[in-house]
């Protein structure tokens, strides 16, 4: 263990450490080293995503869904439907204000706040005056794609 040594000043006492010299290890060669295996981390898999050639309506996607998840097309309908509900509802002005599908997508909304009008300013190009107009405020939606919709894209 270090070494504590303490001293006194005028109002504060203040602790310093002393660090303990150790004498430098020797190193000895082994004549006969054994090899350690060496473990590399490997890369994961390249997702496995069979290419679709076709765009999807809301009746065929909802025909795809109940074909690769083994149940009936009225219950996929209502899936989808019920997809739809929650992102409407987390979109709402009252709602969380984002949706995630981990891995895929996140939607996400932003307020813009309202811009007051009727500001002389002077046009940069034409060093024409001009009168700015008022802009309410809105709400931006915005969709950014997830790590597994990057990847497949570049598979």
């Amino acid at each position: 263990m270090p070494r504590i040594a303490s001293t006194k000043t005028a109002a504060k006492t203040t602790r310093t450490v002393a660090a303990r010299k150790t004498p430098a290890k020797k190193t000895v060669a082994k004549k006969t080293a054994a090899k350690k295996s060496v473990v590399r981390r490997t890369k994961k898999p390249a997702l496995q995503v069979t290419p679709v050639k076709y765009t999807f309506t809301k009746a065929t996607l909802a025909q795809e869904l109940a074909e690769r998840t083994e149940t009936d097309t009225k219950v996929a309908k209502l899936y989808l439907q019920a997809l739809e509900d929650l992102i409407l509802g987390t979109v709402h002005p009252k709602g969380a204000g984002q949706f995630t599908i981990p891995g895929v997508l996140k939607v996400v909304t932003r307020k813009t706040k309202p811009v007051k009008g009727g500001v002389k300013k002077t046009n940069p190009l034409t060093g024409l005056e001009y009168v700015t107009k008022a802009k309410p405020a809105s709400v931006k939606v915005r969709v950014r794609p997830g790590t597994k919709l990057k990847q497949a894209a570049l598979v």
